[in-house]
């Protein structure tokens, strides 16, 4: 079984440095950071790209944020709806 954990940090917006906090929550529970990105829909080319390379796809994906990040059906990924495109792009091309 393969899953993701995907926190958007602005769930966590009342927090000082919700990054460097949640870092040192997940070292401390020995679960490492595998992605750290600005924007958080460039996560889905990088999990489409190691899904690829490891010839492995989820099983789960534990979306944590605001909202839900499934706004459109536009075909092209963008910030409001990447979490539509994740789970439907996720078998191992």
């Amino acid at each position: 079984m393969y899953s993701i954990l995907d926190i958007d940090l602005d769930y966590f917006n009342l927090m000082r440095e919700p990054g460097d906090q949640l870092r040192r929550l997940l070292m401390w529970a020995d679960c490492p950071v595998a992605a750290v990105v600005h924007r958080h829909n460039h996560v889905f080319a990088r999990w489409r790209k190691r899904w690829r390379a490891d010839g492995v796809s989820p099983t789960h994906i534990l979306h944590v944020d605001e909202h839900h990040d499934m706004m459109d059906q536009r075909l092209q990924t963008n910030i409001g709806n990447f979490m539509l495109h994740a789970p439907c792009n996720a078998h191992v091309a």
